[in-house]
């Protein structure tokens, strides 16, 4: 439970919680007020779709350039809070939003941005469980593993989801 009161008090996940509430109110607002069979097909994808993006981000942006901000994070002792700032989630949110707004319908692009902000907001959690000495479950203690290896053997490893390899 402790983890959880942490994990509130920054500022991403309280944006983000926000983002996706006020995302999913707007869409029960709009007509059709169920979800659609496009929508319904829309959720795995776009969740898809975010691994996919933050394993590529992570492993051929965040791990190949030099003298990059996340080094940093690699050099930090494992224990550490390790939550992804403001000033990167929300500007992600808003931009991926607005493409989402601009190449899809009304209902379909905020059932996509509100699958996207999840995912994002999912992805920020577990690695910030995997920077804890929370004793994790079996499903957390698989996501834990596979983090670790990750920060032993370099970017070539996706940061949290272990699809990629």
């Amino acid at each position: 439970m402790r983890a959880v009161n942490i994990f509130l008090t920054h500022p991403s996940p309280i944006f983000l919680i926000t983002f996706i509430g006020s995302t999913v109110a707007y869409r029960c607002s709009i007509p059709p007020t169920y979800l659609t069979f496009t929508e319904m097909l829309c959720i795995p994808t776009t969740m898809f779709i975010w691994v996919l993006q933050e394993y590529l981000i992570h492993r051929y942006l965040l791990h190949e350039l030099e003298n990059w901000y996340h080094n940093e994070h690699h050099k930090l002792p494992y224990y550490h809070v390790s939550i992804d700032g403001l000033g990167i989630v929300a500007p992600a949110s808003l931009v991926s939003s607005a493409i989402f707004a601009t190449l899809l319908s009304n209902h379909i692009a905020a059932t996509v941005a509100a699958t996207y902000m999840a995912s994002g907001l999912f992805y920020i959690w577990i690695h910030y469980l995997c920077h804890t000495r929370v004793r994790p479950g079996p499903i957390l203690r698989h996501f834990k593993n596979h983090h670790i290896i990750h920060h032993m053997k370099g970017g070539r490893y996706s940061v949290t989801f272990p699809f990629f390899v």
